[in-house]
C-alpha cells in the first residue's frame, strides 16, 4: 500500500504506510521506499535546511597504534534523517535512514601515517562538516644503542641512544650489580 501512495505522490500516507508494515515485518522493499518517500516529502515541504552532525568517539583526532585495523566509533544525527557515513569519500549507505546514528566501521590501516575523513549525509543530500583522524600505525619497537666504558676502579660511563619514528613515551633504566662485580644495565 505505501509503495502504491508514493507512487501516487502521496507521500505522508506513503511513509505511514510503510513505517506501519515495517513494524510488522522487516523488508528491504519497504526501507527502500520508506527512504525515498521520507526524501520525496522533504523536497516537497522544503523542511530540510540544516546538515547532520558528526562525532567521533573513538580514536582521538592524533591516535598511534600497531594494529592492522581500527574500529571507527561515533554518532551521525540529522533533524531530519541520515542516509549514510562517508569515510575518505567512500559512502556506506544506510539501509534505513535514521534521525541518530551509532556507527562501529573497521578501517585498514597502512604502515605509517594515515589519515581518514569521515562525513555524514542526509536524505537531502546535505553533508556534515568533515572530522580528520590521523592513525600512525607504528609496527616497529625503537632502537636502543648503549656503549659503555667501565675502565678499572672508574665508576661504569656510557652513551646511550633512543630513537623511535612515532617517539619514546618512557624509558626506564636500573642499575645492577652482576656477579662478575661489575656494573650493568
Amino acid at each position: 500500500m505505501g509503495i502504491a501512495y508514493f507512487y501516487k505522490g502521496d507521500y505522508e500516507k506513503a511513509i505511514k504506510a510503510l513505517e506501519t508494515s515495517l513494524a510488522a515485518a522487516e523488508s528491504a522493499r519497504a526501507k527502500f521506499y520508506l527512504n525515498k518517500a521520507r526524501q520525496s516529502w522533504l523536497r516537497k515541504m522544503q523542511l530540510d535546511t540544516i546538515a547532520p552532525a558528526l562525532s567521533v568517539q573513538f580514536p582521538p583526532p592524533r591516535y598511534i597504534t600497531n594494529k592492522f585495523s581500527i574500529t571507527i566509533k561515533g554518532t551521525a544525527r540529522d533533524n531530519f534523517f541520515v542516509s549514510s557515513l562517508i569515510i575518505n569519500n567512500k559512502p556506506s549507505d544506510l539501509e534505513l535512514s535514521k534521525k541518530d546514528v551509532t556507527f562501529e566501521e573497521e578501517v585498514t590501516l597502512q604502515p605509517g601515517e594515515n589519515i581518514l575523513t569521515l562525513q555524514a549525509r542526509d536524505l537531502m543530500d546535505k553533508i556534515s562538516a568533515p572530522v580528520t583522524l590521523r592513525i600512525e600505525t607504528d609496527r616497529q619497537g625503537p632502537l636502543a644503542f648503549f656503549q659503555w666504558d667501565t675502565g678499572a676502579g672508574r665508576i661504569p660511563q656510557g652513551q646511550r641512544v633512543l630513537y623511535d619514528a612515532s617517539e619514546v613515551v618512557k624509558c626506564v633504566l636500573t642499575s645492577k650489580t652482576s656477579h662478575s662485580g661489575r656494573g650493568s644495565w
